[in-house]
C-alpha cells in the first residue's frame, strides 16, 4: 500500500515537474523590465534587470551578464532550436535598450 501510494505521489509529481505550464517547470521568461531563469524544481529564480545589465555574452546553453556591479554567469539546459529562440529574443530586447550583445 505505501509503495502505491508513494508511486502515485511520484506520478504527480512528475507531471508538475514536466508540464510547460508549471510554475516549477524550467522556463525562461523575458519582459520589459527583467529576465526570469528557472532552472528546476529545487533550485530559486535567476532574476536579471535590464537597468543593470551593459553588456551579454552569448554561449553555447549559458549567458554572461555584464552588470553594473559585476559579472553574472546563467546556465541553462534546453534542446538546441530553444535555445536559439532564447537567444535570438535576449538579442532583440536587448538591442531594443541599446545593450551591447555578443555571441550568439
Amino acid at each position: 500500500m505505501l509503495l502505491m501510494l508513494g508511486g502515485i505521489f511520484y506520478f504527480f509529481m512528475a507531471l508538475t515537474i514536466a508540464s510547460e505550464r508549471s510554475r516549477y517547470s524550467p522556463k525562461v521568461r523575458i519582459t520589459d523590465d527583467r529576465i526570469e531563469f528557472r532552472r528546476g524544481f529545487f533550485q530559486k529564480n535567476t532574476i536579471v534587470h535590464w537597468v543593470d545589465i551593459t553588456g551579454i555574452t552569448l554561449l553555447s546553453f549559458s549567458f554572461i551578464f555584464e552588470l553594473t556591479e559585476g559579472q553574472r554567469n546563467v546556465k541553462y539546459h534546453t534542446s538546441a532550436s530553444t535555445s536559439k529562440e532564447i537567444k535570438e529574443a535576449i538579442r532583440e530586447m536587448a538591442e531594443a535598450k541599446g545593450i551591447e550583445v555578443d555571441g550568439g
